[in-house]
């Protein structure tokens, strides 16, 4: 058997798109879409953007400032939580609190990153806009828990 006729023989991976998790992920060289002729928007990459973990560290940090200065306000009887799972999390105690939060955010910060080139649902919102506004709502509430604070 010839190359050709081997190369023929063997499945072209392009046919597939690529997957949000492979084994190539985060260690791969793929950091945006490669031809021409590849869409510019909805594909996955192996490699994240400077801007991309900036905004997940950035998300990482108000989530973790948001749980401290939340404790602070729960051990004073100023606030109460909200959610769900963090209120189970708080009923064993302010270390499985703040855990939870910390799982709960990086696996957020996870998916954002892996679709941080994908559009969301019919109104073609992009990942990074709906970051931007994340960012922007956290820095509000971060703002807000410093008031009740120091008010």
């Amino acid at each position: 058997m010839t190359k050709p006729e081997k190369r023929a023989e063997i499945e072209d991976r392009r046919q597939q798109p690529t997957p949000a998790v492979s084994e190539h992920l985060f260690r791969g060289k793929r950091r945006g879409p490669r031809r021409n002729t590849d869409p510019r928007v909805d594909y996955y990459v192996d490699r994240p953007g400077r801007t991309a973990w900036q905004y997940a560290l950035l998300l990482i940090c108000l989530s973790l400032l948001d749980a401290f200065l939340s404790l602070w306000l729960f051990s004073d009887g100023r606030s109460n939580e909200l959610n769900p799972l963090l209120i189970l999390g708080l009923s064993y105690g302010n270390w499985v609190f703040l855990v939870v939060k910390l799982v709960l955010t990086l696996l957020s910060a996870l998916f954002l990153l892996l679709h941080w080139n994908f559009r969301i649902g019919t109104l073609k919102i992009s990942v990074v806009r709906l970051v931007q506004v994340l960012v922007g709502l956290y820095f509000l509430i971060v703002g807000y828990e410093l008031i009740l604070l120091f008010a």
